[in-house]
């Protein structure tokens, strides 16, 4: 079985949020999306703009707040389920620094 193009770009997106929030990112799916979650750290702090640009390969993102602290998340929609002309999503490469988090 061949990857499929939402499947690459969240498994690209999860471990630039690893390296990034130096935490396992979650990967989970719903409702026709691959969802990948990961808790907002101190180090993913410092790396915002870095953040952000692998938060916007996906289709939705954003953060929830809570009073155990903030998950940024992002989604990406299932072939077949939304027009799917998008051009393939690739995360940014991180800085070599990074990724000794």
């Amino acid at each position: 079985m061949s990857t499929t193009r939402p499947t690459e770009a969240a498994r690209s997106a999860a471990e630039a949020l690893t390296v990034l929030a130096g935490t396992e990112a979650r990967v989970s799916e719903e409702s026709g999306s691959l969802v990948i979650e990961v808790d907002v750290t101190d180090p993913l702090r410092h790396a915002w703009p870095l953040l952000l640009a692998v938060l916007n390969t996906g289709d939705a993102f954003g953060l929830h707040s809570s009073s155990a602290g903030q998950v940024a998340w992002l989604r990406l929609t299932l072939k077949g389920t939304t027009d799917d002309q998008r051009p393939d999503p690739k995360p940014p490469i991180l800085p070599k620094q990074r990724r000794d988090l």
